[in-house]
């Protein structure tokens, strides 16, 4: 990890391939001709980081360099090789499950399947979401007719921008550990006494938490920490993300893309208040027919025809 990864090859991808950059965040009249963005989606722009969400998808959609680049560090393998990756995956083989959109899903020449996230809340940190996801990417990746040991080896990288275990370390891997007679783990205790072989289970699965808060700038790792936190190109260490993140804050391109992807946000923000207006609304409602009429929960849902892939989360609120 001490010595920097050589990634030169396709840098030019990551630049943009020459574009001028527009002088700061003060784009020239053709560019706001073209665009209009608002003085509030420029403020906005201004202070993203690739630690934010926005604005990490623009920094790594269509640009498998960079992904590699980064893996590369994180993983601590300067030989990675990516064939594929993309941005906002949707995995879609979950039918009737909880719908999952990936970061960046990746895949390697070795035929490891990567899925690269980053929390900011520590609520949506979780080992249950790691778990969830770690078990996506086998969903994904199994077809109907073959065998299980035809599953990839898969890695779920977490970063997180607080350091989730509090310990003060750059990654937490979390291991399969050998369990023997003294390391039982509290479900088996009242049947298993014997037959312990403590060896290891090795299934192919890794889960990687990264330590998103970690400063130490003598470090690879560190350094690029420092970068996912920075807001500005001239203040990042890693070339690779200095030049996509000035492609993205002062070129026409990167300027609009980022832009729309924040109005798109704000747009799906508002829906998500009309619809959760809508559903206090409803509980309101359902909660009257309860108290005044008697019906139950169930009842008073009926009377509101409401769909029942919409009843658990509202009886959970009411």
């Amino acid at each position: 990890m001490g010595k920097k990864p050589v990634l030169e090859r396709k840098v030019d991808h990551v630049t943009g391939q020459g574009r001028e950059p527009v002088s700061g965040m003060h784009l020239d009249s053709a560019v706001e001709r073209k665009f209009r963005p608002d003085q509030e989606d420029l403020a906005i722009l201004a202070g993203l980081r690739p630690m934010d969400d926005d604005f990490m998808r623009c920094m790594f959609k269509d640009n498998l360099p960079l992904a590699e680049y980064v893996l590369r560090i994180i993983i601590g393998n300067e030989k990675l090789t990516l064939i594929s990756a993309e941005t906002q995956k949707d995995m879609k083989r979950l039918v009737g499950g909880r719908s999952l959109e990936l970061d960046v899903y990746a895949g390697d020449i070795d035929g490891r399947k990567y899925d690269f996230e980053i929390q900011r809340a520590s609520k949506g940190a979780g080992e249950y979401r790691a778990r969830y996801h770690s078990s996506v990417l086998d969903v994904e990746n199994l077809s109907v007719g073959k065998d299980f040991r035809d599953l990839p080896d898969t890695v779920m990288i977490m970063l997180t921008e607080t350091d989730f275990f509090g310990e003060g370390k750059s990654l937490y891997p979390v291991v399969e550990v050998r369990v023997d007679s003294h390391e039982v783990p509290e479900l088996f205790t009242g049947n298993i006494n014997n037959g312990l072989t403590g060896k290891q289970f090795r299934d192919g699965r890794y889960i990687l938490y990264v330590n998103g808060a970690y400063d130490n700038n003598d470090t690879e790792l560190g350094r690029l920490m420092h970068d996912f936190r920075s807001s500005r190109a001239e203040d990042m260490y890693h070339k690779p993300m200095a030049e996509r993140t000035r492609q993205l804050k002062e070129t026409e391109k990167g300027v609009e893309e980022v832009c729309r992807l924040i109005e798109e946000r704000c747009r799906r923000e508002r829906q998500e208040g009309r619809r959760e207006g809508r559903q206090e609304g409803i509980m309101s409602s359902v909660r009257i027919l309860m108290e005044k009429m008697g019906l139950t929960i169930d009842a008073a849902m009926d009377f509101f025809n409401i769909p029942a892939d919409e009843r658990e989360q509202l009886k959970t609120r009411l």
